[in-house]
């Protein structure tokens, strides 16, 4: 199993079987209000949230998402959150947390196993166990990005809200992070999709070559199944957009385009996570894929192209923006990083969105790093690692750190809200609405930016 990069919950529908010869074949699947348009009669899987009190002046909801860091790596120092400038490794040991450059290159181990082994039973000391099997110095990932490298959202983060007790739903790899993301559920699956036990590369859904799987969680064994056996990465759960788009509501997910289902060399076309959810990406289930209305006309390529549609007066009730490793300038890694989030805010910020909307940066997973914070663990496959969370927003409160217990639920409820949809009856359900990050009876507050980017090069 791919151990270290370069750089769930509840089932809701019967899961397509592993494709075998092409074209690829995914048996049909419960149907349910689709995103392309079409309606039947299913129930809603969840009730319709009590809205916080002023959360309808929110008509656009942006998630923007960062890669691999924990809160202690990012946000180390930072006034008034919990941190620390040491941990301990397996033997009791105090290690001094040690800066280290986003673009030092390697990103410790940061699938299902490394969680096991960096949360001990909630100890929260294995970390020097995970990088010696990793290969990298035993205290490597006790670390702490220098703080030049994080000036902005340490700026951003001191002007409006920070959460120091966000908890992504899955302590799992990329993969079901980003399902968690559009569907409060990924099918409890745990991993990233493989092919004959290497890591896909490129497509990491519908499109995948015949005969790739990804790992789930058994409940009635409390193992994972072998990856060589798990299901094809094509799954047909009800997503966010399905409601939207019921409602007459648009929204939009950017996101590196996928350039093909074969080949070793990333393109990071896995972050497009409605590559995974058949009536969206795969409409009748065979290969080559016939994409949705949806998919054609929402998903959009590349990441950067929300800059060019907000200064032209495009932005969708709910919109998700991914990054690019090593790319401009959408990029999620590297000294620069920092600058895309803060690019797309500032973006927001000066437009006529402003006054009515809520932005969320938030970080996928913990990416291998220490943290010192248990997660606590609500079901089998979470919470993970704490990672960072950013509000920004009129209505968020100013310069305030909330100790809050968030997770990555918390953001489709508080859209749910916002928009009169109901839960979706997975993480979403059980997830708190951010509330204590908003003060709604305060008149729209004027932006605070454009924020400092001479700070990259100080």
């Amino acid at each position: 199993m791919y151990r270290f990069a370069i750089c769930v919950a509840f089932a809701l529908a019967a899961v397509c079987p592993a494709a075998g010869s092409s074209p690829a074949r995914m048996v049909p699947q419960r149907a349910m209000p689709s995103a392309n348009g079409a309606r039947n009669a299913v129930p809603p899987t969840g009730s319709v949230p009590s809205p916080q009190p002023g959360i309808k002046k929110v008509k656009h909801v942006v998630i923007i998402v960062q890669e691999h860091r924990s809160f202690d790596n990012v946000f180390h120092g930072f006034p008034g959150a919990d941190t620390v400038n040491y941990g301990y490794d397996s033997s009791g040991n105090k290690i001094p947390l040690s800066p280290v450059s986003m673009g030092a290159g390697i990103v410790p181990g940061h699938l299902h196993d490394d969680f096991v082994i960096d949360y001990n039973g909630g100890a929260m000391n294995g970390w020097n166990l995970d990088d010696s099997v990793n290969g990298v110095p035993e205290t490597y990932s006790y670390a702490y990005i220098p703080r030049n490298q994080v000036k902005l959202y340490f700026q951003i983060g001191e002007a409006y809200t920070l959460g120091d007790h966000f908890f992504p739903t899955s302590n799992g790899a990329d993969f079901p992070q980003y399902q968690y993301l559009i569907a409060a559920q990924a099918h409890r699956t745990e991993d990233n999709p493989m092919l004959k036990g290497v890591e896909r590369m490129q497509a990491w859904g519908c499109d995948s070559p015949p005969g790739t799987t990804v790992d789930v969680y058994d409940r009635k064994t409390g193992e994972s199944t072998p990856n060589l056996t798990g299901p094809f990465p094509c799954f047909n759960y009800e997503t966010m957009a399905d409601q939207l788009n019921a409602k007459g509501l648009e929204s939009n997910y950017y996101a590196t385009a996928i350039s093909g289902s074969t080949g070793s060399q990333p393109n990071y076309g896995w972050y497009s996570a409605y590559d995974a959810i058949q009536h969206i990406a795969c409409i009748g289930g065979t290969q080559p894929c016939q994409r949705s209305s949806y998919w054609t006309n929402d998903v959009i390529s590349p990441p950067g192209q929300i800059l060019t549609d907000v200064a032209a007066g495009k932005l969708g009730a709910v919109t998700w923006v991914t990054c690019v490793p090593g790319s401009s300038p959408a990029t999620c890694d590297g000294a620069g990083s920092q600058k895309w989030p803060t690019d797309v805010i500032d973006a927001i910020g000066t437009s006529t969105f402003w006054d009515s909307t809520a932005v969320f940066v938030m970080w996928d997973n913990w990416g291998g790093w220490y943290d010192h914070v248990a997660p606590p663990q609500l079901d089998e496959l979470g919470l993970g690692v704490r990672t960072g969370l950013i509000v920004v927003s009129p209505f968020a409160k100013n310069g305030y750190v909330s100790h809050v217990q968030h997770e990555t639920g918390s953001l489709l409820r508080f859209a749910e809200e916002a928009f009169g949809l109901h839960t979706m009856g997975a993480t979403d359900a059980r997830a708190d609405d951010l509330r204590d990050c908003f003060d709604f009876k305060q008149a729209p507050q004027p932006y605070k930016g454009p924020f400092d980017l001479t700070l990259l090069r100080r």
